[in-house]
């Protein structure tokens, strides 16, 4: 398995015109090809697209405090991670995409 952050950007233009944006930090957990992938490829600032399903979870952490966290699982045909041209399915590579319209 393999877990990283992924970030989210949403931009828009506010009512005055002026250029704004919001952020939301994910955590990603990849398993089988995908988790391969993943610690082979990515790196800081690398663009990926992220299919998996939501799954909760609760933890306690090192201060002993209690958590409850969301992560986007990617495993199995429903989950995909599609980075620089290479999309990973589930637990089977595809082919390189980067040469479609």
């Amino acid at each position: 398995a393999a877990s990283f952050p992924l970030a989210t950007t949403e931009r828009w233009t506010d009512r005055d015109g002026q250029p704004a944006e919001n952020t939301e930090w994910h955590r990603v957990v990849a398993y089988g090809a995908a988790a391969d992938a993943a610690e082979r490829l990515l790196r800081k600032g690398s663009a990926a697209l992220v299919e998996g399903r939501l799954a909760t979870r609760e933890y306690r952490d090192r201060d002993g405090n209690d958590r409850i966290v969301t992560e986007i699982v990617v495993a199995g045909p429903q989950g995909v991670l599609n980075m620089l041209g290479r999309r990973v399915r589930g637990d089977d590579e595809a082919p390189d995409t980067a040469d479609r319209p």
